[in-house]
């Protein structure tokens, strides 16, 4: 096939490559976004493991000597208040 042949027809291809080009950008910069909101959260993760295993908390589960609060199958008392789920 070839090229548009009439200005309507070359308005409209124009217009939709400048919709493919904005889309492509606006596509490239959702997903930087992404990763980068990814490495924040894994460095946000390891900061808690940090805190915690500073206040005694296993990162990985319950504390050890912590008890369960009464009525409740998720969260645990701890010195200072219930912590939920």
């Amino acid at each position: 096939m070839e090229g548009p042949d009439t200005p309507v027809e070359r308005l409209a291809d124009n217009l939709l490559q400048e919709l493919q080009e904005n889309f492509q950008a606006l596509t490239e910069t959702l997903t930087e976004r992404m990763e980068e909101m990814g490495g924040r959260i894994t460095d946000l993760q390891k900061n808690v493991s940090v805190l915690m295993i500073q206040a005694g908390i296993d990162p990985g589960g319950e504390e050890p000597g912590g008890t369960r609060c009464p009525g409740s199958r998720e969260g645990r008392w701890q010195s200072g208040g219930f912590y939920g789920p």
